[in-house]
């Protein structure tokens, strides 16, 4: 936990979009202990990859929101390779680690937004489900309204004979009446 503070900081710390701090705080707090580390470690090393990450993590939520297979293979298979060159240039006396650290990362987004991904399809299932639940219910209501006032109807007419429609239409007029409070 302690290391996910320092990473949290050093984060607060960046020139990121407030938004964006908090979308990254919020990936590394689901992280495990081995990917806050590798972080801690590149973000400590080199402050600029603390924005490569936020922009790598908001390409590939636009990617994946937009349901563009395309648009996330260019990052995963375009973009990341080159980030990871930058760090055989400019880091070279930790090169392989620091390389370690940020495949680590990217695919921690990865599983992150495929987690998020996932559970947002499934609160679209249930909401589905939920609003055929509702609509079905609905139905049956109003079915079981229609079968009283059926039944209604033939106790009236049997009570009132010829009369029947001018009761049914006094009682449906008594009904759009407020009530009065005793």
């Amino acid at each position: 936990m302690e290391k996910y503070t320092q990473l949290k900081k050093l984060i607060g710390e960046s020139d990121l979009h407030p938004e964006e701090k908090e979308d990254l705080a919020w990936l590394f707090a689901e992280a495990s202990e081995e990917e806050v580390t590798s972080c801690l470690n590149l973000f400590a090393d080199q402050k600029d990859w603390i924005k490569s990450i936020s922009d790598n993590y908001q390409l590939k939520r636009i990617a994946l929101l937009s349901d563009d297979a395309e648009e996330w293979k260019k990052i995963v298979n375009i973009n990341e390779p080159e980030k990871l060159k930058i760090i055989e240039r400019e880091m070279y006396w930790k090169m392989e680690e620091r390389k370690n650290e940020a495949l680590i990362i990217f695919n921690l987004i990865s599983r992150h937004l495929y987690i998020k991904a996932n559970f947002s399809q499934h609160s679209e299932e249930k909401s589905e489900q939920q609003q055929m639940r509702e609509d079905e219910e609905e139905e049956r209501r109003n079915e079981d309204e229609e079968r009283e006032k059926k039944v209604l109807e033939n106790l009236l007419s049997l009570a009132y004979g010829k009369n029947t429609q001018k009761v049914i239409q006094k009682i449906e007029e008594l009904e759009e009446l407020p009530s009065i409070p005793f």
